[in-house]
Formats: C-alpha cells, sequence, structure tokens
C-alpha cells in the first residue's frame, strides 16, 4: 500500500487500517519520522491522545526541525492539560519558524490558559 493509498483510508475515516498499515511499517524497520506524525495523527484522530504524544516524540527526535511536529505535540500535551509542556513545544515551533501564526496564537492561549500574559 503506497502514502496515497494510506491518505485515503485516513480521508474514509478507515482509521484503524490506516493505522494498522503506519505500525507495520515501523514494524517493517521503515524508521521515516513521517511514518510517526502520519501514525500520530491517526492515533490523534480516534482520541489516543497519550499514543499521540509518543509518537511526536519519536517523530521529532528522528527530526528535531519539524517546526508542525513541535506544533502538534504542543496542541497534543495541550489536550493533556500541560500547559507548561506544551507553551514549551510552541515555542520551539517559533525558534524553528518564527512566522508559524498557529504556534503564535496557540502559545498565546496556553499562556492565557495559565494566567502568564506578561
Amino acid at each position: 500500500m503506497n502514502k496515497q493509498e494510506v491518505a485515503k483510508l485516513t480521508i474514509q475515516n478507515k482509521l484503524k487500517e490506516a493505522e494498522a498499515h503506519y505500525k507495520r511499517l515501523l514494524l517493517s524497520g521503515n524508521i521515516n519520522p513521517k511514518i510517526y506524525t502520519n501514525l500520530a495523527a491517526v492515533v490523534g484522530m480516534q482520541g489516543k491522545t497519550e499514543e499521540r504524544i509518543r509518537l511526536l516524540t519519536k517523530a521529532l527526535q528522528l527530526k528535531p526541525e519539524n517546526a508542525i511536529g513541535h506544533f502538534n505535540l504542543g496542541v497534543a500535551l495541550e489536550e493533556k492539560g500541560n500547559l507548561t509542556a506544551a507553551i514549551n513545544s510552541y515555542r520551539t515551533a517559533l525558534q524553528i519558524k518564527p512566522d508559524y501564526v498557529k504556534a503564535h496564537t496557540s502559545l498565546g492561549n496556553a499562556l492565557q490558559g495559565k494566567g502568564d500574559l506578561n
């Protein structure tokens, strides 16, 4: 199954099938940060936030300069209620890509949620 076919499964909301495919790729030794990131998105869509955080963390270990990955990790951490770690992830995303509007917005919202807008 190629990337387009797995993406189609995700679009069709066949998330269990897409998840199984990505996991097979990882088990076969295909250590690619995009696979971890894509799998993180699929499990996140299923409400598996802890697994999403673990997968995004692994993807960022493999490719730490991924601003979108840091942003997505921040979102997942915020969903778990860990505002401090989410803020750190948003800030890392902005260090990599200073014009990342979503990261600026999420950072502001997280800081406001923490009561720390100074």
